[in-house]
C-alpha cells in the first residue's frame, strides 16, 4: 500500500469512526461533518495562533487557545462517550461565544469576518434545520447590534453601513440555501428509508408466499401419493386375482374405474399446470348456453339423488340464448362445481342451482348446505391447492384443485367466479360468462 493510500485509509477512518451509526446514512453524514469541520477549525485555529503570537496580539492567542482546547476536548468526548449531541453542543456554544467575542474586542481583521459568514451555515448543518434555525436567529440578534455599533473599525475603517448590508445580505442567503438543502436531505432520505422498508416489506411477503406455497406443493405431493397409492392398491390387487384364476367378472369393471380415477387425477394436475402457465387452452364459439348447461344439470341429478340429496334448480332464460365460450371447458366447470357440492354436503341436505340473464352476462350459482366454512378460508377456496380441511379431504377425496381449474377456465373466458356462504349454510360458487367478448389469444 502506497503512502497516498494510507493516508486516504487513515482520514476515512478518521471521519467514520468513533460514533455506532448502525447503517444510518443521514447520521453517518453528520459524523463526517462534524469531524471534518472540528478538523479544519483546529488546523485554522493553530494557524491563528502562531500568527497572532508573532504579531503580539495575546488577547487573541488566549482566546483561540481556549477555543482549540475546547473543540479538542468535545472530540474526545465524542469518542468517549461514542454520541454526537453533546460534542455538536460543546462546538457550537464556544464558537458562538467565539465569534460574538470578536466584535467586542474590534478585531477587525477579515479572517474574523469569514469566521461570523459561515458560521450560521455549520450551525445548520450540525444541529439540523429547525434548532440550526433558532441558535442562528440568537447569533444575529447578539452579534449584528455589536458590528453595526462599531462599523467604520472593520476592516481597517473600509466598511460602512451599506457594506455592512450587503454582508449581511449575503451570510442570509447562504444559510437559506444550507437550510433549504438540509431539509430537502431530510425529506429525501425518509423517503429512501420508507422505499427501503416497502422493499423488505414485499420481500418478506413475497418470501411469505413462497414458503407458503413450497408448503402447499409438499402437502399436494402427499395427498397425490395418497390419491394414486388407493386406486393402485386395489389394481394391483385383483391384478393379482387375475393372475390367480380367482377374478369375479366384477373386477374388470373396477379395474376400469380405478384407472379412470387415476387419469382425472392427472388429467386435473396436467390442467392446473397449463393455467399456472398461462397456457390453458380455450375454443370458443356461439353456444346455445341454456342446452349446454341443461345438459350439465341434467347429467348430475341422478348422481345427487343417488347421495340422498334434494335438488332444486331454475333457469331463467331463453332457450335460444347464445353466448360465446368453450362448451366443454364450461361443462368442466359445472361438472366441478357439483361434484364439490355431492362431495362435502351430507346425505338429507340441499344443493340449490340457479342460473339468469343479466344485460351483459349470464350468472351461473350452485348452493349447497355443506358444513360452514370459516370466514378466513372462504377467499382461500378457489386457490391452487387449498383445501379447508386435509383429514375431510382424504376422507371424501379430492386435492384441492377442483375450484382453481373452474376459477382459470371461468377467467379465460373474461368472466369471474367468487365464492360465498349460502343461505343454506354451506357456500354458494357463483360464475359469471359475459355474454360477447373478443376472442383472446388462447381462441382458435
Amino acid at each position: 500500500m502506497n503512502t497516498y493510500s494510507k493516508v486516504k485509509t487513515a482520514v476515512l477512518q478518521f471521519l467514520t469512526t468513533g460514533v455506532p451509526t448502525q447503517g444510518d446514512a443521514f447520521l453517518m453524514r453528520q459524523l463526517v461533518l462534524v469531524k471534518s469541520f472540528c478538523a479544519v477549525c483546529l488546523v485554522m485555529l493553530a494557524l491563528f495562533i502562531g500568527v497572532n503570537f508573532m504579531a503580539g496580539n495575546m488577547l487573541m492567542v488566549l482566546m483561540e487557545i481556549a477555543t482549540f482546547v475546547v473543540i479538542s476536548s468535545a472530540l474526545w468526548i465524542m469518542s468517549l462517550k461514542r454520541n454526537l449531541n453533546i460534542p455538536i453542543n460543546i462546538i457550537v456554544f464556544v464558537l458562538f461565544s467565539f465569534l460574538v467575542a470578536l466584535p467586542l474586542i474590534q478585531q477587525n481583521t477579515s479572517y474574523a469576518l469569514i469566521w461570523t459568514f459561515f458560521f450560521p451555515v455549520f450551525v445548520v448543518l450540525l444541529k439540523g434545520p429547525k434548532h440550526g434555525f433558532i441558535l442562528v436567529c440568537l447569533y444575529y440578534a447578539c452579534l449584528l447590534p455589536i458590528v453595526y455599533s462599531g462599523v467604520d473599525v472593520w476592516l481597517d475603517g473600509q466598511w460602512d453601513q451599506q457594506s455592512f448590508i450587503r454582508y449581511c445580505a449575503a451570510s442570509v442567503v447562504m444559510v437559506y440555501c444550507s437550510f433549504f438543502n438540509e431539509i430537502s436531505l431530510k425529506k429525501s432520505y425518509l423517503a429512501l428509508l420508507k422505499a427501503q422498508e416497502n422493499e423488505k416489506r414485499i420481500a418478506r411477503e413475497h418470501a411469505n408466499t413462497m414458503i407458503q406455497i413450497l408448503d402447499k406443493r409438499n402437502e399436494m405431493l402427499t395427498d397425490i401419493s395418497h390419491e394414486l397409492r388407493t386406486p393402485l392398491s386395489v389394481i394391483k390387487l385383483h391384478l393379482e386375482m387375475i393372475e390367480d384364476g380367482v377374478a369375479s367378472n366384477d373386477s374388470y369393471q373396477l379395474l376400469h374405474g380405478k384407472l379412470a380415477e387415476i387419469d382425472r387425477l392427472i388429467s386435473g394436475l396436467h390442467e392446473i399446470t397449463l393455467a399456472d402457465m398461462g397456457d390453458l387452452y380455450i375454443k370458443k364459439h356461439p353456444v346455445y348456453i341454456y342446452s349446454t348447461i341443461k345438459q350439465s344439470l341434467d347429467a348430475y341429478a341422478a348422481l345427487i339423488q343417488n347421495h340422498n340429496l334434494q335438488l332444486n334448480s331454475v333457469i331463467h332464460f331463453s332457450p335460444q340464448l347464445q353466448i360465446d365460450v368453450d362448451e366443454e371447458r364450461i361443462m368442466q366447470v359445472l361438472a366441478n362445481i357439483f361434484q364439490n357440492a355431492i362431495r362435502y354436503t351430507d346425505p338429507g341436505g340441499q344443493v340449490v342451482f340457479s342460473a339468469i340473464e343479466t344485460n351483459d352476462a349470464v350468472i351461473i350459482s350452485v348452493a349447497d348446505s355443506a358444513p360452514g366454512v370459516p370466514d378466513q378460508a372462504l377467499s382461500q377456496l378457489c386457490d391452487r391447492l387449498y383445501r379447508v380441511d386435509a383429514s375431510r379431504s382424504k376422507e371424501t377425496g379430492g386435492v384441492g384443485i377442483g375450484l382453481s381449474i373452474c376459477r382459470s377456465i371461468v377467467s379465460a373466458h373474461k368472466g369471474y367466479m367468487s365464492v360465498q356462504h349460502s343461505a343454506l349454510g354451506g357456500i354458494e360458487v357463483t360464475v359469471s360468462l359475459p355474454k360477447s367478448c373478443e376472442l383472446g389469444e388462447q381462441d382458435d
